[in-house]
């Protein structure tokens, strides 16, 4: 007789197709005594979780069934994190997964997989283990629904940023770090770095245990029931007129009432820059969005580098719900430009170079009629030929992306390079007689001349860099030195050059030399 009852009560208690509503009633299986009781509950309120409905044939009553300690399936996350973030369900024509076809379904009564899974995997979200399998019944490990709540709350610019020796010391300070997908290092470090997860007492993090249904919510209502979202999340408060301020936006909890919240800015020391709400919290919900120009809370400009923002709200019972903190990227834009050397002679080549910070991707100069583009290394730069003399005017500019420029202009000269060198046949002489005067030059030279005590003479020119002039010496001439200053004269420039000869007195020259001459 009891084994009659038994199959009649199997028969009674079934699942069976019926009207789906926009949310389970409350889980059979999870009781007041749950240690998770109050995060599903939350979950449940924000119509976020799902689970198994069967139909009580005795009573005609449905029954929810959460199975919080099963484990969780990539589907079942998926759907759970779609949901949690709002993101709206799409159908495309053609799934992406050849597993997770258009009718896939997840739990019973028709509940539909597919949409969910496409507006997770379209916001980049989730991941396929190959571009055409999703493998939704697979269990999920717990580093991979950690990275999926890491690419939902938008942090792909902090993993991005993070240096490999972070993302090293960061794991190795658990035990079985070595256990982390080594696809998704960087995304795990960021996650405890930014306190999205915390280690277990053990100092183990246990990466590749699969996530229980329970875990998965927690996890999710820690981290996404009040998320603030910084736009854009890099800026310059640097009165340009572009990208002069971020503006915060809140997605709060959409069916419990809020009481009050609270909203920060703090450095990388963790130091409070700004607070944009009471000490202990604002009362009512937090504003739509919040403009930050970046002054801290004394009207000061702070200064580039990185901030991170976060903050809580409180709903009716007193429940706090804190935000995760997230990285704020705060940059100064500046052109710094000079030319080395300053003064450069004709022919010659000087360098123009500039030193940028921010985002600036190109960097040009542009002389007369002329742009030069400058080559990054370790700073902007290129070369300048100096073809013209006089001083010249260099503009340069760096863009930024899109549509910024600075400039600074700045001066540099072109001088002619002009070089003598001048001798004479003999260095004395007696009045009367001659000296030949001789002067190499550069080929820009243009005249050579001669100025003594007896006048100025002009240097013929032999060829293109000598010049010669015979000198004839005046018989009244006294005896002593004289000297004589050679004069080479460019476009612009001068160069000049003092020889020294004697006049000797006839009866200072010894005999032989006057049988010579």
């Amino acid at each position: 007789m009891k084994t009659i009852v038994f199959i009649l009560m199997a028969i009674l208690f079934v699942a069976q197709p019926s009207s789906a509503s926009s949310r389970d009633t409350w889980y059979y299986d999870v009781s007041r005594s749950h240690w998770a009781y109050k995060e599903l509950q939350t979950m449940w309120e924000e119509y976020n979780l799902d689970g198994w409905i069967f139909r009580d044939l005795w009573t005609n009553r449905d029954f929810s069934y959460y199975r919080p300690n099963n484990q969780i399936t990539r589907a079942e996350y998926a759907v759970l994190i779609a949901k949690t973030f709002d993101l709206s369900p799409i159908r495309p024509d053609i799934p992406t997964y050849t597993d997770v076809p258009k009718n896939y379904q997840v739990y019973n009564r028709g509940k539909e997989g597919y949409p969910w899974i496409e507006t997770a995997t379209a916001a980049g979200i989730i991941t396929g283990v190959s571009n055409t399998l999703f493998r939704p019944d697979n269990y999920l490990r717990r580093d991979h629904g950690i990275i999926m709540l890491v690419r939902a709350l938008e942090l792909e610019g902090y993993v991005n940023n993070l240096t490999e020796t972070e993302i090293e010391n960061t794991l190795r300070a658990f035990r079985d770090h070595n256990k982390v997908d080594p696809s998704i290092r960087a995304e795990f470090a960021a996650a405890i770095k930014l306190g999205i997860i915390q280690g277990y007492p053990d100092r183990t993090l246990r990466p590749d245990n699969y996530l229980n249904r329970a875990e998965a919510a927690v996890i999710l209502y820690r981290s996404a029931l009040f998320v603030p979202k910084a736009t854009p999340i890099t800026f310059s408060p640097d009165g340009d007129g572009y990208q002069d301020t971020t503006t915060f936006t809140f997605r709060t909890l959409k069916n419990t009432n809020i009481s009050s919240w609270y909203f920060e800015v703090v450095d990388a020391r963790g130091v409070l820059v700004k607070r944009f709400s009471g000490t202990n919290g604002t009362a009512g919900y937090p504003p739509s969005e919040i403009i930050w120009d970046g002054k801290d809370n004394n009207g000061y400009t702070v200064l580039p580098g990185t901030y991170f923002y976060s903050g809580w709200i409180r709903d009716r019972n007193n429940t706090i719900y804190s935000s995760v903190t997230k990285p704020l990227y705060v940059e100064e834009r500046r052109l710094i430009a000079g030319v080395s050397p300053t003064i450069v002679p004709l022919g010659d080549k000087t360098t123009i170079w500039a030193e940028t910070k921010g985002d600036a991707y190109h960097v040009e100069v542009s002389i007369l009629d002329q742009t030069h583009s400058l080559n990054k290394k370790s700073r902007w730069e290129t070369e300048i030929d100096a073809n013209l003399i006089g001083p010249q005017q260099a503009r340069i500019t760096a863009h930024y992306s899109p549509g910024i420029t600075q400039t600074v202009s700045l001066t540099y000269w072109v001088e002619e390079r002009i070089w003598l060198y001048a001798y004479l046949d003999k260095t004395s002489a007696l009045a009367g007689g001659t000296l030949i005067l001789t002067a190499q030059t550069s080929p820009n030279v243009e005249h050579v001349e001669v100025h003594w005590e007896y006048g100025k003479e002009d240097l013929i020119q032999i060829s293109q860099e000598l010049w010669q002039k015979e000198l004839r010496l005046p018989l009244d001439m006294e005896a002593k030195d004289y000297i004589l200053t050679v004069i080479a004269y460019g476009k612009q420039k001068q160069e000049a050059i003092d020889l020294l000869f004697t006049l000797k007195d006839f009866f200072e020259i010894p005999l032989f030399f006057h049988l010579i001459n």
